[in-house]
């Protein structure tokens, strides 16, 4: 074990595979049949998701009716006899608050990528990034948003994805447009239409469908750039706006038909002579009632293709027992960052382990006992320290950012320096609270990521709320390593 005394002065120099976005954090109105409503918020992910009262109640609706919620011998939650509003106090004690369902880990396939920057110098991180978007609508639903409003939000100049991907990357990574025919040309945008119903879930039949619909448009075998005969992400990743409602927005509240955001793999198609299987889908509209429909927000679209172009993992607690990283990165509940009209408008940056993990940041080793150091704000500069722990140099380490709002970065839950304890041994990702792939250091030492009790807040960095400027094995937090 190493230990390294850190004390912080002068920072402010300023389908398969799947993999899902968490809900969005939204308050939503829930009625019952008598007329009588309640406040609620969903909760978890495409794996296994709930509503969750404000003071904490897992809740499930029943013949139409939203009943306490209880878990069953196999932890599913079950409708108790007990129907929201009518308990009384003493009848509400024996729910544990907080109380998701237990999901199967045979769900979680691991895919965590290995640090690039580990033994060796990270290669060249500088690339255009060929993407495609599908707008897919069906028999009975089309699209409400036009093709230049995604083209807008996706590869344009403002407040899009492309614009995301380059400040996160200090002008080193650019998504573009696919190679394509139809409408304006080489927009990046095809529309189809596929033959059946919308299914309101997110079956392999539209990818299939989708890319198959698309292939009068584009040439697919020109991004076969290897010769291999697979069209890997890295060559053309391929993203479907599914018309209709996205259900991470509202959860059980969402506007039907819908599908949950995620990224996976499909068994192969082959068409113009190469193989295709990944992708990433989202829903085109936000709702929980026509009053606050819109465009789907940028955020999720970023964090899903964070898994498609990276392969980088969810950063949320899976099980949802914590709250992961939070919003202190877009791989988490910062894919849902907001400072306009819309959550999700304004995703939080990757944290510093994606950023170093993908090669946007080459991490600059410190080795010795340091009293002092400059790191400029993240949000427009590539400055990460790296202490390790493993004398090895492969193992559990420190990485420490200045994260201050501004940019994309405006919506963070405070400023200051974040000090994350890495462990990319670990294959559960971030499902472990006590042991986590990556673990936010909270300069409060009040742990409330991993208590579950918010998404993050002001005390999380240094010196934050609590005015902790120390980092050491004695501190609390401390350099320990597990």
């Amino acid at each position: 074990m190493r230990i390294f005394p850190f004390l912080i002065l002068g920072f402010c120099v300023i389908a398969r595979c799947l993999w899902a976005v968490p809900a969005a954090p939204i308050d939503v109105t829930l009625s019952q049949p008598d007329g009588s409503s309640f406040r609620a918020t969903p909760r978890g992910d495409e794996y296994g998701h709930w509503m969750e009262t404000a003071d904490g109640y897992a809740v499930v609706r029943e013949l139409g009716i939203w009943h306490y919620a209880f878990r069953g011998s196999r932890g599913e939650l079950l409708a108790s006899p007990y129907e929201v509003g009518a308990p009384s106090p003493r009848a509400l004690e024996q729910f544990p608050k907080h109380s998701p369902p237990v999901v199967d880990a045979s769900l979680f396939e691991m895919r965590v990528p290995r640090p690039l920057y580990v033994n060796g110098a990270p290669r060249s991180f500088e690339m255009t990034q060929p993407l495609l978007t599908i707008l897919v609508s069906f028999t009975d639903v089309g699209f409400t948003y036009a093709g230049d409003a995604f083209q807008n939000s996706v590869y344009g100049t403002g407040a899009s994805v492309k614009e995301y991907y380059l400040e996160n990357s200090y002008d080193k990574f650019s998504i573009a447009p696919a190679m394509e025919s139809y409408g304006t040309p080489n927009d990046g945008i095809v529309a189809v239409t596929l033959g059946f119903a919308h299914p309101n879930t997110g079956a392999n039949s539209i990818v299939s469908g989708a890319i198959a619909g698309a292939d009068p448009y584009i040439d697919y075998s020109i991004y076969d750039g290897d010769g291999n005969a697979w069209v890997s992400p890295r060559e053309l990743s391929i993203l479907l706006i599914i018309a209709g409602y996205e259900e991470s927005y509202g959860g059980e509240a969402a506007l039907t038909p819908n599908i949950w955001g995620q990224q996976g793999a499909i068994d192969s198609v082959v068409h113009d002579g190469v193989s295709l299987w990944t992708y990433a889908m989202i829903g085109e509209r936000h709702a929980t009632s026509p009053l606050d429909e819109h465009q789907a927000t940028i955020g999720i679209i970023c964090h899903e293709l964070g898994h498609l172009m990276f392969g980088l993992p969810d950063l949320y607690d899976r099980d949802s027992s914590s709250s992961g990283i939070g919003n202190w990165g877009v791989m988490a509940s910062g894919s849902w960052g907001s400072t306009g009209t819309y959550i999700g408008d304004s995703p939080t940056h990757f944290c510093a382990w994606s950023k170093a993990a993908t090669n946007m940041v080459a991490p600059d080793d410190v080795r010795t006992p340091t009293t002092a150091a400059a790191i400029l704000s993240s949000s427009s500069n590539p400055s990460i320290k790296r202490l390790w722990i493993d004398r090895y140099e492969i193992g559990e380490h420190f990485l420490v950012a200045n994260r201050q709002q501004s940019g994309y970065d405006a919506a963070l839950p405070g400023n200051g320096l974040l000090i994350w304890h890495i462990d990319p041994l670990i294959a559960s990702q971030n499902d472990d609270e006590t042991h986590k792939l990556v673990d936010l250091e909270s300069a409060d030492g009040l742990a409330q990521l991993d208590s579950n009790d918010n998404d993050g807040d002001p005390g999380d960095p240094y010196p934050g709320t609590s005015n902790n400027t120390l980092f050491d094995d004695s501190s609390n937090p401390n350099s320990k390593d597990y």
